[in-house]
Formats: C-alpha cells, structure tokens, sequence
C-alpha cells in the first residue's frame, strides 16, 4: 500500500507540480498555459485525498483545517470540473474566475530603470477577494509531503513558496522579460498589471494610469541563420547571416538534432548558392579592410 501511495504521488501530483511550477517560471505568456497547469496541479492535489491509504486517511473537514489553503485548492478543482458551480455557497463560482495575469514591475539601481515580468494566477472568491493560486499549490504539496513523510510513507522536501510579482527586490540579473505567444485563428486576451518597486516599503505599489495613452505594438519577427564558414587559406571562420522566409524558419525550428540542422544549411546554402555566396564575398572584404 505504501509503494502505491508514492507512485501515486511522485507520478500524478508532484508530475503536475513540476509542470506547472515550469509554466509558471517560464518568460512566456499568451496561451493561458500558467493557468492551465495550474488548475492541472490543482485537480492532482485535491483528487490526492482520494488515494491516501487507511493509516493517513483524512477527512474533508480534517484536511480544510490542517492545510487552510486545501480550501481554495479544492474550489478551483470543482469549479475547473463543472465550469459554473450550483452551490451558491461556493468559494469560486466559476472557472471563469481563475484568470492569469502578467505582471510588469519597475525597479531601479544605479544604473537606471529596468523591468521584471512575471504571471500569476490569480483566483476571484464569492467573498470578493481575489487570491493568487500560487502560493496555494506549493503550501498543499508541502503539507502532502509533510504527511506522508510523518507517516514514513514519503521522504520528500518541502518546495519554497513562490511569492507575489513585486513582493521582493529583483536584481537587474535576475529580471526576466516576457515573451507573448498568439496563436492563430484564436482571441489573444490578455491581462498586464503595471507597478513601481517602492525600497522603502520593500514592495511594489500598482502604477496609477489614470489618464494614460497606453500604446501596444505588434511586429513581425524578424528570421535569420547565421551560417559559420571556415576557409583554411584565410585561416578564420566568418559567419553568413541568412534571412528566412516564415516556411524556412518554421522548418528550422522543427529540427530535431544536429545532423538535421547541418542537412538544413546545407539545403539553404545549394538553394540559395548566388545570395549565400555574394555574402561570403562582402564578409571576407569586411575582414580585409584595415581597422
């Protein structure tokens, strides 16, 4: 019985922890997937109660009062399974109300300004408060492995808890930028939150923008190669720059190792021999001119 309650663990909740803890630190956002695995690891952690063996049975009201945090857990779970609760008593009424947000924080060092973006989920209750997930998934997977191992059922360690987008000082090392993701045919709906790091107060403050011309540009990427070359008579290596068109570079991003990459150039280079060559031509006279 004990082998069983840890393969359940290892490979259904702390699986979906690990994706969704991946989702969740990831510099990418635009197609919900923070939200997604989070109400994934929410699911697994709440459905966890089910499999626990006779010796670490809990009730429902025992494990609500242990673990507060199981309470949210278990209203985004039921309220993720049936869409639109009900139960007018209901935490959350709707999976609607859990939402993922980014959040963009200003901080400033000596060197000026730089931003740290960051997404949460964030969970809307019928009391009106609005809760973020987060730090709620970790606290129900330590309190898990807390039991388990109490029981000598589990030797796991505990995970840190992740704090709110703000809530501490960011290095300028450790910023992250954000990278939207779209996907077409699709709505790209997005939620931003814009705050200033206040060092006296040791957190971010919210960004008044009343009155503010808010301006969102769009471009297209911009998709290049760049091919290494090495002449033996010149003695050096020179780099080619390709330009792709948007079927070249979704065919390089599909390559899976290195010899379908060198197959890639090579296939770019004889298809493209006159505009491959007359570059190799202005780099080599680019590292001929006197400096």
């Amino acid at each position: 019985m004990a082998h069983d309650v840890a393969q359940w663990f290892y490979h259904h909740v702390v699986a979906a922890y690990d994706l969704y803890a991946q989702e969740r630190d990831s510099p990418s956002s635009g197609r919900f997937k923070h939200r997604r695995t989070a109400i994934e690891a929410a699911i697994a952690l709440f459905h966890f109660l089910e499999h626990l063996p006779p010796i670490a049975k809990l009730t429902r009201k025992q494990m609500d009062g242990a673990c507060p945090d199981f309470v949210l857990i278990a209203n985004v779970a039921n309220a993720a399974k049936h869409h639109q609760r009900s139960d007018a008593k209901a935490f959350v009424q709707s999976a609607a109300d859990i939402t993922e947000t980014n959040f963009g924080t200003r901080y400033r060092d000596e060197d000026g300004e730089y931003t740290d973006a960051r997404s949460a989920v964030l969970v809307k209750c019928a009391d009106g408060v609005n809760r973020p997930l987060d730090p709620a998934l970790t606290k129900v997977l330590n309190f898990w492995s807390s039991h388990l191992r109490d029981l000598g059922l589990v030797d796991y360690p505990a995970r840190p808890i992740p704090g709110a987008p703000g809530a501490a000082m960011v290095t300028r090392r450790d910023a992250r930028g954000l990278s939207l993701e779209a996907l077409k045919g699709l709505d790209f709906t997005q939620s931003f939150v814009l705050q200033r790091f206040n060092p006296d107060k040791g957190f971010a403050e919210p960004v008044d923008l009343t009155g503010a011309d808010i301006q969102f540009r769009v471009y297209k990427p911009a998709y290049y190669l760049d091919i290494a070359v090495t002449l033996p008579a010149h003695g050096a290596t020179f780099n080619v720059a390709m330009d792709l068109d948007d079927a070249e570079a979704a065919d390089w991003r599909n390559t899976q190792s290195e010899a379908d990459r060198e197959c890639f150039k090579q296939a770019l280079m004889e298809r493209r021999q006159e505009e491959f060559g007359r570059k190799l031509v202005e780099a080599l006279q680019a590292a001929e001119e006197p400096t």
